[in-house]
């Protein structure tokens, strides 16, 4: 959206791709408060939204969201939003207020990510010791722990194969899990995160790095690592990561993080340990 008139463009050619008088379901992607106004300003979003609606174009309108949780709040506040789609794991619950605020004022929650985007088709290590999960299980157990959240409505999961769908159908025909399950897992990761935090908050003040290293993300990846055992995950996405140049093997000691970490890290020495865990065997 950049000129005025533009969402009713974009409605009239969806629905014409869709082959479609009116569509149900309508989600604003990506809705964040910083510039909220001063887009509605610019576009006159809002006001075309509600036309469509009274033309019955759209049934319900929402949005999807991966601003922090307050802004959520605040969107929410605003009174239009009938649904809103956002991020929701047991590795990553920092929406769950904003969920339960959202859900208290009749907004219905829609979860995207309910298996991390695959970090949890593994088993966080710890977990099979506390629950008595079995690794086989891993993305049944991210999925009930979703589902027992009362304020999700709606679960999206990306799937691959006809198997994968009959395995997350079960998995959600067994019901959420016990609440003590919950809270070991919740109790778990919040230790976990806790550990994680004290290595970097992921703060970001250290970018840009003069040769491009993405040093938060190879600080959570080495995370992901060492402090919760997903493998698999860290060292495929690290791989990603050297396909972009943005990887720890390009620091070359210039020390211009140094300065700007608030927590003192000695960043260019833990790039060089994140380095050699991420891509051994790569």
């Amino acid at each position: 959206l950049e000129r005025q008139g533009d969402l009713r463009r974009m409605l009239e050619h969806q629905l014409q791709r869709l082959d479609r008088d009116w569509v149900h379901f309508y989600l604003f992607h990506g809705i964040g408060w910083d510039n909220f106004w001063e887009l509605d300003a610019q576009t006159g979003w809002i006001r075309d939204m509600f036309r469509a609606q009274e033309e019955g174009l759209v049934r319900h309108v929402g949005f999807s969201f991966h601003d922090e949780p307050q802004a959520m709040i605040d969107l929410v506040n605003l009174g239009w939003a009938e649904l809103v789609t956002c991020q929701y794991n047991y590795l990553d619950r920092r929406n769950e207020v904003a969920m339960r605020y959202a859900a208290s004022k009749g907004v219905a929650v829609v979860v995207m990510g309910p298996v991390g985007g695959g970090r949890l088709a593994v088993l966080p290590k710890g977990v099979a010791e506390r629950t008595g999960w079995s690794a086989q299980s891993a993305a049944e157990l991210a999925l009930r722990f979703v589902a027992s959240n009362p304020d999700v409505d709606v679960m999206l999961s990306g799937m691959n194969s006809v198997e994968m769908v009959e395995q997350n159908v079960m998995a959600v025909e067994k019901g959420p899990l016990a609440p003590a399950q919950v809270q070991e897992i919740a109790a778990l990761m919040d230790y976990y995160g806790r550990l994680a935090k004290l290595y970097c908050t992921g703060c970001q003040y250290c970018l840009p790095c003069p040769q491009n290293v993405n040093i938060p993300r190879v600080f959570e990846l080495f995370n992901y690592l060492t402090v919760y055992g997903l493998e698999e995950y860290a060292r495929r996405e690290y791989a990603r990561l050297m396909g972009k140049g943005q990887d720890a093997s390009h620091c070359i000691e210039c020390e211009t993080c140094l300065e700007r970490c608030p927590q003192s890290l000695p960043i260019p020495e833990r790039l060089k340990e994140a380095h050699a865990a991420l891509s051994a065997g790569a």
